[in-house]
């Protein structure tokens, strides 16, 4: 419902008045004004939009402290994996993009599992090549891991047979 929050000075009089909406039973649906963006309550950080916590929101909201995860309308601090904005996919360590992750690494974009090529946090969806991790060298398209292809790819480095993904240093 409606309430009013009153700001009384030292002598009681009412120094400012705000007029607040709450709705469905919590205390943090709806906060004064029209604020967007990362708001501290409680030692919990909501993501709001035009005042209201964006509980069905999941993906990946910026402040002056870095790019985060929100889910359920909060910031997750203990999530690790791939979301989203429309910046692109991010992948995120202790529910915040590092911009450092250089690397082949396991997850899920875009709903489909895989290992994907990411650079300075970003997934690369143009990347075509192949490129390594700490498990090989695998040949990467469209952005991941093509466990599929056999065949040959090239990388700066040269031609490469690829064999399930993978390059076959056997092959001569």
């Amino acid at each position: 419902g409606n309430a009013t929050i009153y700001a009384y000075g030292a002598k009681g009089e009412v120094l400012s008045k705000l007029q607040i909406n709450v709705t469905d039973g919590s205390d943090m649906t709806a906060v004064a004004g029209d604020y967007s963006g990362l708001f501290n309550y409680r030692g919990t950080w909501w993501y709001l939009k035009n005042g209201y916590v964006q509980k069905d929101y999941v993906g990946v909201v910026s402040n002056k402290n870095g790019w985060w995860y929100v889910e359920n309308g909060k910031i997750d601090f203990t999530y690790n994996g791939f979301a989203q904005n429309s910046n692109g996919w991010w992948y995120l360590e202790d529910g915040k993009v590092t911009f450092q992750n250089n690397d082949i690494t396991s997850g899920t974009v875009k709903g489909q599992s895989g290992w994907w090529y990411v650079r300075n946090s970003k997934v690369d969806f143009s990347c075509n090549s192949v490129e390594k991790n700490e498990n090989g060298w695998w040949y990467v398209h469209n952005g991941k891991v093509d466990f599929g292809y056999t065949g040959v790819a090239k990388n700066k480095n040269g031609w490469w047979r690829i064999l399930e993904g993978k390059v076959d240093f056997s092959c001569n």
